[in-house]
């Protein structure tokens, strides 16, 4: 059986993300995908990367990727980033589900990154962990589809390169294209239930969903 990891990145479960989540769940089992959800908020993942957390660390000025290196070569991990870690360990899907906030995603999300992706495991290393894998960004926007286009806002891709390239290529990752539901504030119940069944159907498709390409006017 596939394996798949969401990251539910969104304080409150009833929200859109939760509803988008809940159907991205649904959707994989029936794809006979296992299916495995870090809520982020939930299982109180630490947001914060805090020198506290790396008392082996000697040296005098603290450097956040040597500390985060060492955390690796010594095993010496918090229950949070191994629990974190060995979840990514087992995925060969791996979609990360949030709202866009000021063009990024919440703190949270960026403090997984700084304490998960970790140097000597993640990178930096000949066999990079998570090389291979599948990884998609999934995104709900408070702002309608044609304000994200070249010379406004950007587009979704343009938005998130330095997370889609930066960090996921980077990592050697096999990056789709990403996914938005746009307009989630001022959309009629209509509309809304309109992109929601497009999400579905879009979800129901992830084993042919094309690879990531950088740049243009694309829609997502």
């Amino acid at each position: 059986m596939k394996k798949a990891l969401i990251v539910f990145v969104h304080p409150e479960a009833r929200s859109l993300n939760g509803h988008l989540k809940d159907i991205t769940v649904r959707v994989l089992q029936e794809l006979n995908y296992e299916v495995t959800v870090s809520d982020l908020y939930n299982e109180n993942f630490k947001p914060l990367f805090e020198k506290s957390d790396y008392p082996f660390y000697q040296d005098e000025t603290f450097s956040p990727g040597k500390a985060n290196g060492m955390s690796v070569a010594l095993n010496q991990l918090s229950a949070d980033v191994r629990r974190e870690k060995d979840r990514l360990t087992e995925a060969e899907l791996i979609i990360f589900q949030f709202p866009v906030w000021w063009f990024s995603g919440p703190s949270m999300l960026h403090a997984y990154f700084e304490r998960v992706l970790l140097p000597g495991w993640a990178y930096h290393t000949e066999k990079p962990a998570l090389e291979g894998k599948k990884v998609l960004i999934s995104v709900t926007t408070g702002g309608k589809e044609e304000e994200y286009v070249p010379g406004i806002a950007g587009t979704i891709k343009q938005a998130f390169h330095h997370m889609l390239v930066g960090t996921f290529a980077f990592m050697k990752m096999q990056v789709l294209e990403p996914l938005a539901v746009y307009n989630v504030i001022r959309s009629t119940d209509e509309e809304r239930a309109a992109a929601v069944a497009k999400f579905e159907t879009e979800i129901r498709e992830i084993d042919n969903r094309a690879l990531f390409t950088p740049g243009g006017a694309g829609s997502s």
